[in-house]
């Protein structure tokens, strides 16, 4: 027997692609759409420096979700070089890196970053994260301390407002805020694993209409054609160094052999991978706001299935499709 397909696309409150044999009782080519989550307990993501949440199970992850084992940048004193990059534009991954028009002496820069700690230190952001039961302590993860002055260089025309539910997800993130009664009485996503919560996304339902979302009619419309650029990827699912391009990426049906071949990581396309082979695919995917760590092709064992699971947070919804 093959084993089954399936393609995964998550979005930010939209969807999350991956290719699976099976989706909550459709076939090949309907679609189903879900809120994404696995049931895989997860503990909450607090602001202590040294808590890890246990990481969700399920495509994608999220906040407290297993992630790659990554080297350590060098940091700062609490962390400011970050915000000195991020105010410089620098991306340590790029081999050339935007620079001021002049260069800022150490304390000229400590003079900045603490005058901009200062202002937005006054913003919801801000007053969200001082409600931290380790704020101004050296418990305190540096990264919530830094979270005002980065929102605020990012984006300097958003008001309180305009992140008044990115304030709300801050407390929850830090363990100061409270979960919407319509979300605790949800009986497809108990409340207690929700790793990662924003308020005010309006009432939570577990499957949305697939024929109100021009993405599935994206996919649907076009199944024979990604189905035969799945075919042409798995004809060259080794990449030029030999490794696989299936990879287990998830803590949810190893026993099944859940293998993803990852067409985008945050959002963003992964080097060398041959987009020139599902071109179709490709565009469908990136026509939508692409959420979660991950979205490509599933593939698992025939006759294995997917245990009922939840993401652990309420802020993406999951569309899946089945190839073969």
């Amino acid at each position: 027997m093959v084993q089954s397909s399936l393609l995964t696309v998550a979005a930010v409150a939209i969807i999350s692609s991956t290719s699976h044999h099976r989706v909550e009782c459709f076939a090949p080519p309907s679609i189903s759409i879900q809120s994404a989550a696995s049931t895989t307990k997860n503990s909450s993501l607090y602001a202590k420096k040294k808590a890890k949440s246990s990481g969700g199970g399920g495509f994608g992850g999220g906040f407290g979700s297993p992630t790659p084992t990554k080297k350590k940048s060098s940091r700062g004193k609490s962390g400011r070089s970050d915000l000195i990059s991020a105010l410089n534009d620098d991306d340590s991954k790029k081999k050339e890196s935007k620079s001021f028009s002049r260069t800022y002496v150490k304390s000229e820069q400590e003079d900045m970053l603490n005058d901009l700690a200062a202002k937005s230190s006054t913003t919801i952001i801000g007053k969200a994260v001082a409600k931290s039961p380790h704020y101004n302590t050296p418990e305190m993860d540096p990264f919530w301390q830094l979270l005002p002055s980065l929102i605020s260089t990012k984006f300097p025309t958003a008001n309180d407002k305009d992140l008044e539910r990115v304030a709300g997800m801050v407390e929850f993130s830090i363990g100061a805020g409270k979960v919407e009664d319509g979300v605790v009485e949800n009986p497809w996503r108990p409340h207690t694993e929700l790793h990662a919560y924003m308020p005010g996304l309006g009432e939570a339902q577990p499957f949305l209409d697939p024929d109100q979302l021009d993405l599935c009619k994206q996919l649907s419309e076009n199944y024979d054609v990604i189905s035969s650029e799945y075919e042409a990827l798995l004809e060259e699912r080794f990449d030029r160094k030999g490794n696989d391009r299936f990879q287990s990426v998830t803590s949810m049906n190893y026993e099944a052999g859940w293998k993803t071949m990852v067409l985008f990581y945050n959002g963003h396309r992964i080097k060398d991978f041959p987009y020139h082979l599902c071109p179709v695919t490709t565009k469908i995917m990136e026509s939508v706001p692409i959420a979660g760590r991950i979205a490509g092709f599933n593939r698992q064992q025939p006759q294995s299935g997917i245990p009922l699971h939840s993401d652990g947070n309420n802020m993406w919804l999951t569309c899946q499709m089945g190839i073969k």
